[in-house]
Formats: structure tokens, C-alpha cells, sequence
């Protein structure tokens, strides 16, 4: 599930720290609600969601970095991704 997980992040995020930091606070909070998470029906849902959602600030993160930068291009890139993310 971490190497799933991984290389979908990595088609959103351009930097491996934040990829690094959406990973681990996802399975922090399998871990933090193990308990919920077992006694869900369907417990990748949850995992996903939960991972969705770390992954969506980490977008908006690294857009505002980007955006810090200066670097247009890359910043329109990521803005686009993120768009397309929350389809």
C-alpha cells in the first residue's frame, strides 16, 4: 500500500520532502485510529481518504512555495495538477 500510495503522490508534488511528509502523516493517522480504521467495511477507503486529504494541503503547500519562488511555470504546473486532483 506505501509503494501505491507513493507513486500516486508523486504525480502531484514535485518535491520528495513534501511526498516524504503527505506518507507519513497519513499512516500516523492509521496508526492514531487503528481502531476506527478496523471497523470500517472497507478500510482502503479510509486509508485513501485520509491520504486524499493529506495530499491536497500538500498541494496547496507547495503551490504557495512555488509561488514564493517566483516560478511561474512550475507554479501554473502545479496549480493545473491540483485542479485536476480535485476532480
Amino acid at each position: 500500500m506505501y509503494q501505491q500510495l507513493r507513486d500516486y503522490a508523486w504525480n502531484y508534488l514535485t518535491r520528495k520532502e513534501r511526498l516524504e511528509e503527505v506518507l507519513q502523516d497519513t499512516f500516523w493517522s492509521i496508526y492514531v485510529n487503528m481502531e476506527i480504521v478496523m471497523k470500517e467495511e472497507n478500510y482502503y477507503s479510509w486509508i485513501f481518504e485520509c491520504f486524499k486529504n493529506n495530499l491536497k494541503e500538500a498541494i496547496q503547500k507547495e503551490i504557495v512555495f512555488l509561488d514564493d519562488k517566483s516560478s511561474s511555470y512550475i507554479d501554473l504546473l502545479s496549480y493545473l495538477k491540483f485542479l485536476s486532483f480535485l476532480q
